[in-house]
């Protein structure tokens, strides 16, 4: 992947999570952040029990990922949250890596008609570096990734990185 196809697939990513959340506000959920978001599976559930239409996600850790505002990352971490929740995934390894092969066919089916089969699967092998790339770093070293974006752009081994 080059860069001008990197820098394509995140603005196609960005764009379907922005319809994205358009279309949970017009299912009357609402999208917020906090420093106390929900932290493991079973704190996801309890809020979604007692807020069914409410998405709490984390609001730190959007300096250095690959999306151009932390509005994206955010809702990122909602439509992945949300995953969690209709797929009746917990967080254990391998669940995330169920999840996050299902978004990014999701995904890719999802914007396969608009942008093309190239774009399209540039998104998908975005999004499983997003999740899949990211919880196996996280299952190998026990912390998350400081660098998102650098993380990102080697996992896909974008050409010459991104500056």
């Amino acid at each position: 992947m080059n860069k001008m196809q990197f820098r394509q697939g995140v603005s196609d990513l960005e764009d379907f999570l922005s319809a994205w959340g358009r279309d949970m506000l017009q299912r009357g959920f609402t999208i917020e952040t906090s420093k106390d978001a929900p932290s493991t599976y079973q704190e996801l559930r309890a809020l979604r029990e007692f807020s069914p239409a409410k998405i709490i996600v984390y609001n730190g850790g959007c300096d250095n990922t690959i999306f151009s505002q932390s509005v994206y990352n955010h809702l990122f971490r909602a439509f992945h949250d949300f995953g969690h929740l209709s797929h009746g995934l917990d967080f254990q390894f391998k669940n995330e890596i169920t999840l996050g092969e299902r978004q990014a066919n999701e995904v890719y089916d999802a914007v396969l008609p608009t942008i093309g089969l190239e774009r399209a699967n540039v998104v998908r092998q975005i999004i499983r570096a997003e999740i899949i790339g990211q919880i196996e770093y996280y299952q190998i070293h026990r912390r998350y990734i400081d660098d998102q974006k650098t993380y990102v752009i080697g996992y896909l081994g974008v050409e010459g990185g991104i500056k």
